[in-house]
């Protein structure tokens, strides 16, 4: 038996780009009624059709810039986007780089460690994203995100 989220209601979105990401199609478009963006994986949807009626310009989406979208989002999951302070060991550069694009501004603090303050839509998936990398990212500020990383870590301690 499927389970479907609210009670299989049909959502009726404003399509703005489809993306690739790690192996999966995903729609990133936005509602009506709310001024966040939305990302839901394609091959997920059932019965996704064209509606009749025109989609609903938004001006602000005019400049949607997708490698920006792309840098701040972990996995395609969406959160509150926040200035994070990151600090990392330097053998997580490339990481870096390949996350946040050629043109971060990253500041050696010493030889083997480097800072960076980047825009993050904070979700589950960006600290597990700072898990994986086995201590070599912390999370420097803001200290709501931090409380909410160590909620994130303890939480999954608590199950071994």
């Amino acid at each position: 038996m499927k389970v479907y989220r609210k009670d299989g209601k049909r959502y009726v979105v404003n399509p703005l780009v489809v993306v690739w990401n790690k192996d999966n199609y995903y729609l990133v478009c936005y509602y009506d009624k709310h001024d966040d963006l939305f990302t839901y994986r394609i091959d997920r949807m059932e019965e996704a059709k064209e509606e009749a009626a025109e989609r609903v310009y938004r001006k602000e989406f005019d400049e949607f810039d997708i490698e920006q979208y792309r840098q701040r989002v972990f996995s395609m999951f969406g959160g509150e986007e926040q200035k994070v302070d990151l600090q990392f060991d330097s053998e997580m550069l490339d990481d870096v780089f390949d996350k946040f694009g050629e043109e971060v501004n990253i500041v050696k603090v010493d030889d083997a460690t480097y800072q960076l303050k980047a825009p993050i839509q904070v979700s589950k998936t960006f600290y597990a994203w700072v898990v994986g990398t086995q201590g070599k990212m912390r999370i420097l500020a803001p200290h709501t995100v931090c409380e909410q990383f160590n909620a994130f870590v303890t939480k999954i301690k608590e199950k071994y």
